[in-house]
This record gives structure tokens, C-alpha cells and sequence, in this order.
């Protein structure tokens, strides 16, 4: 909101009561959009705990092959819609077998360190031999197996990096946790809107007009490592100035009516035992 209220007082964009209503419900549609639908799956999270907890392995291993097959088959082969919302909660049933039916396999750091090479090597290949082949057929093919998250390639290449990196040794460090912590505000603050996009990739930093020319490569990932960081240091100023004192306050809030409860019971309880003895 802050945004669009900075775009509308500099006149970067016209004032929209519509826009401005959609602002304040963040899920306002689930067609598409992360953020929006990242949100809704959460809601989902208490109701698939209660089917993980009432299902054994066999069950568990039958629901995932059902929904590999409709969603990564599929999906790989570009026949089914989906929304994230779905998709989200596929991807939670996958972490949760590897979390409910541990196997000595799922702590070997060098089958999935080989398998993780192994995805992104294809993933890297079959870009390059659609790209060859789209330019034969005239079509834009380069991403066919790539183009979104329930790709064969992309699934594999997913699962198998998280359960390497799960498995590394890897030391508490403040940096990276400060950083982890405000990649969720990165998403929302470089996302925020189409008019953030066109204004932030279009005319602050260029991106068409430097296609094609020498220093792109240069250009392309110095913008995206500028950006991040800068939307990280603006996420970490909200943290510290706005959602700390927010929950500090919430908490003491919280700890008084605690504190009122508890000195109420203590006063009944009192006043009870007080009357039952002179009885």
C-alpha cells in the first residue's frame, strides 16, 4: 500500500479505488499470483496434518503417486491448469513423507548431491535442445519442460536439491538467517504490482534496452543481486522499526489480560474455599 500511495503522490499512476480495495485484501484471487495463494495454503495446513496423521505409508505413497500423476505428469506434458494454491499442498505432502517415514537414503549426501547435478544438467539440456528445435519449427519451445514448478525437471530438480542441502552441516549464522528472514518482504516489495514491475525493470533499470548488448550478462545479474539486496535492507528496516515494537506491544497486551484472568481465578478460588470453610 505504501507503494502504490508513493506511485499515486508522485503521479507515476493515476488514483484506482478498485486497486486501492485490492490492496488491503492480499488474497483477493488465487488464479495466479504467489503471494495471494501462499497465504490461502497456509490456511489449509491444520486439515492436511489431520489427513497425514490418519494415513499409514502405503496410503501416503499411493496419494503421492496420485498426484504425480495429475499434476507433474501432466503438468510436464502441459494438460492440466493449475493453481499454487493445489500445487502448494502437493508439495507439502512430499516433504511430509520425508519427514514422517525417515530411510537411511534420505541422509546420503552423495546420491542426492549426484541427483541434484544430474535434474539440472537435464533441466539445463533440454532447454538447450528445445531452444534448437523450436528455432526448426518456428515455435517457442526453449521452456517446455521447465515452464513452471510441476514439471517433471523441475520436481525432481527441487526435491533433490532441498534433501542435499537438508543434509549438509550447516552452522546457525546470523547473516544468512537476518537475510532468510526478509526474502518473503523481497517477493512482496519487487512484486508488489504492475505498475512496481514496469516502473522498477522498465524504466529505472532498462532491462530491454540492454538486451542484446555487451554487458548484459553484467547487467542482468547486478540488477537482480541490487535488488535483492535493497529490498532486503528496506525489509529489515520494517522488521526492527515496524513488526518488533508491534509484537511487543501485542505481547505485553497479552500478558496482562493473562495476568487479569489468572488473578480473577485466584480471587473466585479464594472467595470459594473462604465460603466452603465457614460452611
Amino acid at each position: 500500500m505504501i507503494f502504490f500511495l508513493i506511485f499515486w503522490l508522485t503521479g507515476y499512476q493515476p488514483f484506482s479505488v478498485t486497486e486501492f480495495l485490492l490492496l488491503l485484501f492480499p488474497a483477493n484471487k488465487i488464479s495466479n499470483g504467489f503471494i495471494g495463494c501462499y497465504l490461502v495454503f497456509f490456511l489449509f495446513i491444520p486439515f492436511l496434518n489431520v489427513l497425514l496423521k490418519h494415513m499409514n505409508e502405503k496410503q501416503h505413497l499411493l496419494l503421492l503417486a496420485l498426484c504425480g500423476f495429475t499434476y507433474v505428469l501432466f503438468g510436464t506434458l502441459h494438460r492440466v491448469t493449475m493453481n499454487y494454491v493445489s500445487w502448494f499442498m502437493v508439495v507439502y505432502l512430499i516433504a511430509a513423507y520425508f519427514q514422517l517415514y525417515p530411510k537411511k537414503v534420505f541422509t546420503d549426501k552423495k546420491v542426492w548431491g549426484i541427483l541434484t547435478a544430474v535434474f539440472m544438467t537435464l533441466s539445463a539440456a533440454s532447454v538447450v535442445c528445445c531452444a534448437i528445435l523450436g528455432s526448426r519449427l518456428h515455435k517457442e519451445i526453449a521452456h517446455f519442460f521447465v515452464s513452471d514448478s510441476n514439471t517433471f525437471l523441475a520436481v525432481g530438480t527441487g526435491v533433490c536439491s532441498f534433501m542435499l542441502f537438508k543434509n549438509l552441516p550447516l552452522k546457525y549464522n546470523k547473516v544468512i538467517n537476518t537475510i532468510a528472514a526478509s526474502t518473503f518482504g523481497v517477493l512482496c516489495i519487487h512484486a508488489n504490482s504492475a505498475t512496481m514491475r514496469r516502473w522498477l525493470w522498465g524504466d529505472l533499470l532498462d532491462n530491454v534496452g540492454h538486451y542484446g548488448s555487451p554487458i548484459m550478462p553484467l547487467h542482468a545479474v547486478g540488477c537482480c543481486l541490487l535488488i535483492f539486496a535493497a529490498c532486503t535492507a528496506i525489509d529489515v528496516v520494517r522488521i526492527r522499526l515496524v513488526e518488533m515494537p508491534f509484537f511487543r506491544l501485542v505481547d505485553r497486551h497479552i500478558d496482562r489480560a493473562e495476568q487479569t484472568v489468572r488473578d480473577k481465578l485466584n480471587t473466585l478460588t479464594s472467595k470459594f474455599l473462604t465460603s466452603t470453610l465457614e460452611n
